[in-house]
């Protein structure tokens, strides 16, 4: 997968996880796409006969698993001094994302950390994000562009257990308590929001969304931050989606968030670098259980596309 010479070989849609688990729900599904991601070598860590939980605490986590070893083994195999690029990426992995948080949480200075993340760009273990709200000839020129490590293995281990290895190698039923208490906001800002990402695209493909994105990401900048954009420059489309992991239903005042205090921020912030005139918004919002009444209401009124993990495992279903 990595090296020079080798094919970087693309992971698997979420949804073939259907078929090497086909005992786990929809949502075992998307925090097991949160663990290890679409690479077929770390989903065959897993035992599809166990749920999440019993994966996480009997197989993951068991002393002598290469889950808990292989970054370490990659970086060693690929990079000259690995403590500097292990440095980085548990910085990446404990939110840093910006240059000046790198330098700040590594103390290496900017000059020596730019080559030291484009190597790891090369690698295909960060990518660096901009925001979908950027016009294209403005990109190469852009300087709010955001680090994230970009397989979501990589993101669990080094958000979760990069930083108590020591626990992990002897005590792992340590770290499973603080795992629990923060894996629905981890599984929500990582893996449902990414496939959120791919369920517009999907729509797009299925002739469902109504333009043709030139770019899906998502917002940050002008104090505002959408989960989920999409753009079409030449078509004058852009639409805006709020994603929620929440177990309880996504209530109107959500949806009236995103519409009447988001929206005017972005617009204010593309009208910086675009002419606003005649585009077309519209809007989606993605819950795991779903909505209230007056949440459905409220997305009629406004056309707002309402998508549970029901509608968006069935949809995606179709991507394998």
């Amino acid at each position: 997968m990595f090296g020079g010479g080798q094919w970087h070989l693309r992971p698997l849609p979420f949804a073939a996880l259907r078929q090497f688990g086909p005992n786990w729900s929809a949502q075992e599904r998307v925090a097991i796409y949160a663990t290890v991601g679409g690479v077929p070598a770390y989903q065959e860590w897993l035992d599809p006969k166990l749920s999440y939980n019993d994966n996480l605490r009997d197989v993951l986590l068991s002393p002598g698993s290469l889950f808990t070893a292989e970054p370490e083994f990659l970086l060693y195999d690929e990079v000259r001094e690995p403590r500097n690029y292990l440095a980085i990426l548990k910085a990446i992995g404990g939110g840093a994302h910006t240059l000046a948080e790198i330098e700040q949480a590594t103390l290496i200075p900017k000059t020596n950390l730019v080559a030291y993340l484009t190597r790891l760009q090369e690698l295909y273990l960060v990518e660096r994000r901009l925001a979908a709200t950027i016009r294209p000839q403005a990109r190469h020129l852009a300087r709010n562009g955001r680090y994230h490590l970009a397989d979501p293995y990589f993101r669990f281990y080094f958000r979760f257990l990069a930083p108590r290895l020591a626990d992990v190698a002897y005590k792992p039923e340590r770290v499973l308590p603080g795992i629990r208490d923060q894996l629905r906001a981890f599984v929500g800002m990582s893996a449902w929001e990414q496939l959120s990402q791919q369920w517009v695209n999907w729509a797009a493909d299925a002739g469902q969304l109504g333009f043709t994105p030139e770019d899906v990401g998502a917002h940050w900048g002008g104090n505002v931050q959408v989960d989920v954009v999409a753009v079409s420059w030449t078509q004058k489309r852009l639409l805006l989606g709020e994603c929620k992991w929440q177990p309880d239903l996504v209530g109107r005042q959500v949806l009236r968030d995103l519409v009447e205090t988001k929206t005017p921020k972005v617009l204010a912030h593309l009208e910086q670098s675009a002419q606003l005139e005649g585009w077309q918004l519209s809007y989606a919002c993605f819950a795991r259980t779903g909505f209230t009444e007056a949440a459905r209401q409220y997305a009629t009124g406004h056309h707002i596309t309402l998508v549970d993990l029901t509608r968006l495992d069935s949809d995606l279903t179709g991507m394998v």
